[in-house]
């Protein structure tokens, strides 16, 4: 004689149970991964138009004022500092031998990745050019 069966054992459901637990840590855990990962792209563009922002502050200034002392002076904006924790700009003057005469300038912002761990900086590099008839302090 044949039974029917009908509905799921205790096993089953268990078994069940412990798949559906199972997909959904592993789907936590990708959705954090990718927030933090958002994050870090965020902050990383931050900094990008912060950097965009000192070099076009820079090429303002008249060929007279880029001194190395002037352009060092150059900080970040009190909106990206609380955006990015630990940021700092570094920025570098340096002459180049050109016709006509011309400076080097490098700007990297640096910040400190909430985990304690640096990450990698942004650096952005220009030529500023005399004009014509200029020289090299």
């Amino acid at each position: 004689m044949i039974v029917a069966r009908r509905g799921f054992t205790l096993v089953e459901t268990a078994v069940a149970f412990g798949l559906m637990a199972m997909l959904i840590a592993v789907c936590l855990q990708t959705l954090s991964t990718t927030a933090a990962e958002r994050r870090a792209v965020e902050r990383r563009a931050v900094a990008m138009q912060e950097a965009a922002n000192v070099v076009e502050r820079i090429a303002a200034l008249p060929w007279e004022q880029l001194t190395p002392e002037r352009v060092a002076a150059m900080d970040l904006s009190r909106s990206v500092q609380e955006s990015l924790p630990g940021g700092v700009a570094q920025v570098s003057l340096e002459p180049v031998e050109a016709d006509p005469p011309a400076r080097q300038i490098r700007v990297e912002i640096t910040w400190v990745h909430p985990a304690d761990n640096s990450e990698a900086p942004v650096s952005l590099r220009f030529w500023a050019y005399a004009p014509r008839g200029g020289t090299l302090p």
